[in-house]
């Protein structure tokens, strides 16, 4: 049932007249502005780093701002990148105004090992709920279905 129909968030949607079609989040496939070549999405920490809540700290506004600069300049489309275990994704080894080491995730935390099981734990969570849309539950085709739960985290029998 859609947020709508439940009387939640969406309702504004459908009072101006927008038809709310999924409860999934547009894919380059079903929405024409992911489109276009060239197209770029970034994912940016914004939260806690180098260490688990309590141990770590927050991530110091002036190192987000010089993220974000760096992305509107397209300085990270050139950067070299890392990929990251697991998640798969290319992070940036260096970036003006941030230290190298906020930008490699594992090497910020003062137990690397304690980094790899929130990791594993993290991914083991996002594994689980990619299943439950395997098949595309109705919300998309079963190939792009497919396609999404293919790109999710890379889990091992034991763990991450």
């Amino acid at each position: 049932m859609r947020e709508a129909e439940r009387g939640g968030r969406e309702e504004g949607w459908r009072a101006r007249g927008r038809e709310v079609e999924s409860r999934t989040p547009p894919t380059p496939s079903s929405h024409p502005s992911l489109t276009p070549p060239g197209t770029h999405a970034w994912l940016l920490n914004t939260g806690w780093t180098g260490g688990a809540y309590g141990v770590g700290s927050r991530i110091k506004l002036r190192h987000t701002r010089a993220i974000l600069d760096a992305i509107h300049a397209g300085a990270l489309d050139k950067a070299a990148t890392t990929r990251s275990p697991v998640f798969g994704l290319h992070v940036p080894v260096e970036c003006a105004g941030v230290p190298a080491e906020l930008l490699d995730p594992r090497g910020a935390w003062a137990d690397p090992s304690a980094f790899d099981a929130a990791l594993a734990h993290l991914a083991t969570i996002y594994a689980a709920n990619f299943d439950k849309y395997a098949d595309g539950d109705g919300f998309v085709c079963p190939k792009l279905a497919a396609a999404i739960v293919a790109a999710g985290p890379a889990v091992e029998a034991n763990g991450a």
